[in-house]
């Protein structure tokens, strides 16, 4: 299986439509990172043009969207979706050509071939569960419940913003949290946007095995590098048991997963 990831497009949607069309239909899916809207001094006529192409792409099949921030007042239009950068008239551009049924098809998170997708990432703070631990099945019904909750005008802690960020919540939620707040969790990889960086960022988890005293004991090392570090001092395979990348470079770079490996690619390759 072959898979596309793009991460925060922010009305870059030119440059979206120059690489899809470049890279053809060489994939299984395609899976868009979400923050569709909003950038610094855009317009109602940005915003429309970016619903308009994002309606195209949302009758494909292979193609799946997971909700960012700077989605989730557009699809919901309440105080407790709110986010900096939308405007009522904005929104009222967007709600023209984007529906409920367009809005159903947006998901908090989407798990495929061995990395769990979403905006920002999944925290053991907002997620752990006191008996099962944590589960991409558990995540998907704390997504599905914060859902619930914010058609209600709630803010559930899956939506919440976190306190390094500004919020009021410990850590952010799967739509805000940011990347230094970022933790791997062991034996489950992650693909995330949200944080912009220069260059794509990796946290990797990898267990170290220790002897004292004739016993061995089983430590988790956290470890968060750069693209190109991590290119150069790669630890060995067999120790990693956490993988997540940092893809929000402006659409500088975008990552191909492939029978379970994620590549980075540089999109001026493909312009």
């Amino acid at each position: 299986m072959k898979t596309l990831v793009w991460s925060d497009v922010h009305n870059r949607v030119n440059r979206l439509k120059t690489v899809l069309s470049n890279l053809g239909d060489d994939f299984d899916n395609r899976v868009f990172l979400g923050d569709w809207f909003d950038q610094y001094g855009d317009s109602v006529g940005d915003a429309r043009m970016t619903a308009f192409y994002l309606k195209e792409l949302l009758q494909d099949p292979k193609n799946f969207f997971c909700e960012g921030n700077h989605d989730t007042p557009y699809r919901f239009g309440n105080d407790a979706s709110y986010c900096p950068g939308w405007t009522k008239e904005k929104h009222a551009g967007v709600k023209e050509i984007l529906g409920y049924n367009d809005w159903q098809k947006f998901q908090l998170c989407h798990y495929i071939n061995g990395f769990l997708l979403s905006h920002a990432g999944v925290h053991e703070r907002v997620f752990q569960h006191p008996i099962r631990g944590i589960t991409v099945e558990g995540i998907k019904e704390d997504c599905q419940k914060a859902v619930d909750a914010l058609r209600c005008n709630t803010i559930h802690p899956v939506y919440a913003d976190g306190m390094s960020n500004g919020g009021r919540a410990p850590v952010g939620g799967i739509t805000w949290l940011r990347w230094w707040d970022f933790h791997p969790i062991p034996d489950l990889n992650q693909i995330v946007g949200h944080t912009i960086c220069t260059q794509p960022e990796i946290s990797y988890a990898r267990r170290k095995v220790s002897k004292h005293n004739g016993q061995e004991k089983t430590t988790i090392e956290n470890v968060k590098v750069s693209w190109s570090h991590y290119q150069d001092w790669a630890p060995k395979a067999d120790t990693i048991c956490s993988m997540n990348y940092n893809l929000d470079t402006c659409n500088n770079h975008f990552i191909i997963i492939e029978d379970g490996v994620a590549s980075i690619h540089l999109t001026l390759d493909y312009l």
